[in-house]
């Protein structure tokens, strides 16, 4: 005898609503877009495209970053990449963004200039020496788009500009540095 409240009539269009809900549940609180922290993803509309400040093709033709953002934040200079596997094959990660074997899979070797050239910025570490940067890094699947960070320490007062140097890719000069309350940044398109 089937339980009145529970009628297989009533529960069958319950159930591709109960799918779509998990699907959405599962996307929203693990990280979709495989983002290593979730401070990384920008502050833009989901739907919009945000516009890179720069860009540069790593020496594996199949792999291209885009700078996002540079911005002071906490004291400190937050840099956000994305990488984009345009090939049929996944990008390991491993040691191409990083030397020291502890680093593995973490983007930590990436480092800043300041224009005039007299002082460089490498990733800020924590007390256990950890790099403050997306770390636990998996391949890159063909055709994904990551959103990758790194901090820094805050360069010197009136810095506007700095340039990137990530190990393998041409050095990406000339982009803004926003400051707090600042307008430079990320841009919709």
């Amino acid at each position: 005898m089937p339980i009145p409240w529970r009628s297989r009539r009533s529960s069958a269009p319950a159930r591709p609503l109960l799918a779509a809900l998990v699907a959405t549940t599962s996307f929203v609180c693990c990280g979709g877009d495989r983002t290593s922290d979730p401070q990384a993803v920008p502050s833009a509309p989901p739907t919009a495209r945000v516009r890179a400040l720069a860009q540069a093709r790593a020496e594996w033709p199949e792999l291209t970053i885009e700078v996002i953002e540079v911005s002071q934040v906490d004291g400190a200079l937050l840099v956000r990449f994305r990488f984009a596997n345009e090939s049929g094959k996944p990008f390991e990660f491993g040691d191409r963004f990083a030397a020291e074997p502890g680093d593995r899979d973490t983007i930590a070797d990436v480092a800043l200039v300041e224009p005039s050239g007299q002082r460089k910025y490498f990733v800020l570490r924590d007390r256990a020496n950890r790099p403050e940067c997306s770390t636990g890094l998996l391949p890159l699947a063909p055709g994904e788009r990551r959103l990758l960070f790194a901090r820094f320490p805050a360069p010197r007062a009136g810095t506007s500009r700095i340039t990137i140097q990530i190990p393998h890719v041409p050095e990406i000069g000339d982009v803004p540095v926003a400051v707090p309350g600042g307008r430079t940044g990320p841009g919709v398109v």
